[in-house]
């Protein structure tokens, strides 16, 4: 009967739907070791990409090849930007704390110090996306990044607003991380990809 064919359309949409729950879980269990976030990141864009936006099994066995494949490249990476940020909170933390005892020369600094975050934030942003689709070392993979978030400033300040968006839900409601990771990679893969194109990166896939 028609009804339990496994390509009939109910069951293609519950299908997608688990592809989504699970890539998402799979994703934010795999980010909790610092150490493995990149590699996480990178292997949920790519298997979105190629498996959930055309809705084509094989999501799960992706997600897995391309955390390995990444790993290498990434934890350096993760580890690294992992302590910048942290001595950059510092530092945000220390001037706000001092504009709050009435510094006035405090506050200036840290608007001033907030807007340059936008630049890290924004590396962070796209070098993981980079490093899913193009085969890069730690230094070629960052200076990419970097040059993508300056040259492509609306698209960085795009992916800011989605990305610091989607953690803000998430730790408000807890419940959209069941699917918010595979909707962030989506959103993103709209004007990433399109660059990644007309910018001349060659695509391993």
């Amino acid at each position: 009967m028609q009804i339990f064919d496994p390509n009939n359309t109910f069951f293609r949409w519950v299908a997608w739907a688990t592809d989504i729950l699970g890539l998402s879980l799979l994703w934010a269990f795999s980010s909790l070791p610092v150490v493995t976030a990149g590699a996480a990141t990178a292997a949920l864009y790519d298997s979105v990409l190629h498996y959930v936006k055309p809705r084509e099994p094989g999501a799960f066995r992706n997600f897995f090849r391309t955390f390995r494949a990444s790993f290498r490249t990434t934890a350096l990476s993760s580890v690294c930007w992992a302590l910048l940020w942290a001595g950059l909170l510092l530092g945000a933390r220390i001037l706000l704390l001092m504009a709050l005892a009435g510094h006035r020369a405090a506050l200036l600094q840290l608007i001033i110090f907030c807007i340059l975050l936008l630049i890290p934030a924004g590396v962070v942003c796209w070098q993981f996306p980079l490093c899913a689709r193009f085969p890069m070392r730690f230094a070629e993979l960052n200076l990419n990044a970097a040059r993508l978030t300056l040259a492509r400033l609306p698209a960085t300040l795009l992916t800011l607003i989605v990305t610091l968006g989607g953690l803000w839900i998430c730790w408000r409601y807890w419940l959209p991380i069941f699917f918010m990771p595979v909707v962030w990679a989506f959103l993103c893969s709209l004007w990433m990809e399109p660059i990644f194109e007309k910018d001349g990166f060659t695509s391993t896939i």
